[in-house]
């Protein structure tokens, strides 16, 4: 009798234990696509989430990552002095907030493009398995002047050139990735929009998630180290 009630807890045990052992291995293997939007468009404040996807979209998570612009104000009064009339200022004005805008909206990626590099070698064994399903990068830029506005845009475009190349040293692209910059010859204008669809399973993503943190450790233990021997050596 003992040994029949024994008998039947081990095997509820070992059915439950192989059924959440079959549900890890299934949730290990299961594809997960990450999207990630970016939209920059003044005087709006830019939007810019993460969203992940897994089991055909059941398993669904939108991270919002807030947005960091400085509100202008508008209504802010400008000496015009003797420096030239009110509308030469305000032209003025208005081609210093196009630039200030032209460069944070390539901000982001250019800054992420430098903290990738300063370890490409091990992040390329980390990411190797990670697709890339979409891509699509456009951009509207106007400098107010058409002698200026093509020049700019050819510019944009080279950088933007430049950053998806590198990107094709880490990542495996399924598809052609698609950019553009469109130029506006009549104002001074910027705005852009990048769309990135990312697909991997979630066992990649966790050993992935594993070994960068392993890496970002050394890397502090070995800054930690070389700071400690510097401030000895001061200190002799």
């Amino acid at each position: 009798m003992v040994f029949g009630k024994v008998w039947a807890f081990m095997v509820w045990a070992l059915g439950i234990i192989g059924i959440v052992l079959a549900l890890i291995l299934l949730l290990m293997f299961t594809r997960m696509k990450i999207i990630v939007h970016y939209h920059h468009q003044p005087p709006d404040p830019d939007v810019f989430y993460i969203q992940f996807r897994a089991g055909f979209g059941i398993l669904q998570y939108t991270m919002n990552v807030p947005s960091n612009k400085k509100n202008r104000n508008p209504s802010k009064r400008t000496d015009t002095g003797s420096f030239g009339s009110k509308n030469d200022l305000e032209k003025a004005s208005n081609k210093a907030n196009f630039l200030e805008e032209a460069i944070n909206g390539l901000h982001q990626p250019g800054q992420l493009i430098n903290q990738v590099s300063a370890f490409s070698r091990p992040l390329k064994k980390i990411i190797h398995k990670v697709k890339v399903r979409k891509l699509e990068w456009h951009s509207l830029a106007g400098a107010g002047d058409a002698s200026y506005t093509g020049t700019m845009a050819g510019g944009f475009l080279a950088v933007k050139g430049a950053i998806i190349g590198m990107l094709y040293e880490f990542l495996l692209f399924k598809r052609q990735p698609i950019f553009s910059v469109t130029p506006d010859f009549a104002r001074a204008v910027f705005s852009t929009s990048i769309t990135c669809i990312f697909q991997l399973r979630i066992g990649e993503a966790i050993l992935a998630a594993i070994k960068l943190l392993r890496y970002l450790n050394t890397q502090n233990i070995k800054t930690n180290t070389n700071e400690y021997k510097r401030s000895e050596e001061q200190s002799i």
